[in-house]
Formats: C-alpha cells, structure tokens, sequence
C-alpha cells in the first residue's frame, strides 16, 4: 500500500514570501501617503480661496445686505490676503466703499492649516513680468460689475490680475490669480 498525501496551502517558504511582497507594497502605499495627503491639502485651500472669491464676487454682484437689519444693499464683498499675516486671510464687507479692508468689516477670518500658508503676493501685469513680494491685496467686488477692483499696499501700474502662491510645508505650490476681467483661476 502507497500512502498518498495531497498537499493542499502554502508551504512555510510560500507563505513567508507572500508576506514579504505584501510587506514591500504596503511600505510604498505608507511612504506615499504623507506626500498625496499634502498634496491634496494645498489643492484644498486653493479650491477654497478660489470659491472665497467667486462667493464674494456673487454677493457684490448680487443684491446682498451688508448686514442683518442694515438696509445697505451697495456694499462691496471681498477678500484680504498679508504676508504678514500669511496664515489665514480674511472675508469682508467694504462698509466705506474705500476698496480697502478695515478691521469692523471682518466677516469672517479663514485660517489656513495644516501648516499651509500664504507664501508671496504678485500683481500680474499686462507686459512685463510679475510684480511680487507684495505686503498685502484687497480685492473687493461692487454691484453691478463682476470685475474685482484690486488694491495693493503699494501703488502699481498696467495690473491685469493679483496672484496669491501657497506654498505647503513640503515645498509644493499652488496659485490663486484674480484677473480685472473677473476671471478667478488655480494653478
């Protein structure tokens, strides 16, 4: 009589094999993890910046009351962008008309996380390069126009656009530009 075994599984030297593909692949999933979810925080905040400008570029073109109660109809919305305090940026509404952002206009200050921040501030110009390492943009929007009005802290001639860069703490880029003709884009 033969005895005849069936090997059915893996063998030790399978098994450990196995592991030790699954074990590469996993490590490469993990290393890659940290680099996609800063990638995607920085795209994040400028989807959100953008989508800041488009809702006050709605509220300006709108009819919207500055605020509950107030019956004034005719201000302008915006938002305010410093290097010195490039961490968040803030949503206002130009209660003076001055196109400029005072501190009892705040609506609301947007915090930037995730160790994200406001990297450099350019005026876009129409025939020569960018103008940069500007302090501080306000771009505000006024009924009826849907073009922004863009102040910069320090007078500029020929601007077609402000360009705000943020920049994440792996070195990555993104670009918010808002152009006169009220198109908002990211880069």
């Amino acid at each position: 009589m033969s005895s005849h075994f069936k090997n059915t599984g893996f063998s030790l030297v399978e098994l450990i094999v196995s592991i030790g593909i699954a074990s590469i692949i996993l490590t490469a999933i993990i290393s890659n993890q940290s680099s996609y979810s800063d990638s995607i925080a920085l795209s994040n905040l400028a989807d959100d910046i953008s989508l800041s400008l488009s809702q006050a570029q709605t509220y300006g073109a709108a009819v919207r009351e500055a605020g509950s109660g107030s019956a004034n109809f005719s201000a302008a919305y915006g938002l305010s962008f410093t290097l010195s305090s490039n961490k968040a940026y803030v949503y206002f509404t130009d209660l003076d008309g001055d196109k400029i952002y005072d501190a009892e206009e705040n609506l609301s200050q947007i915090n930037i996380s995730r160790d994200n921040y406001i990297a450099d501030i350019c005026a876009v110009k129409s025939s020569s390069p960018e103008d940069c390492g500007i302090e501080r943009v306000d771009i505000t929007f006024i009924r009826p126009k849907t073009e922004p009005q863009l102040v910069f802290s320090n007078p500029i001639e020929n601007v077609i656009g402000a360009k705000i860069t943020l920049k994440s703490p792996a070195g990555r880029v993104k670009s918010v530009i808002v152009y006169t003709s009220g198109q908002i884009t990211v880069q």
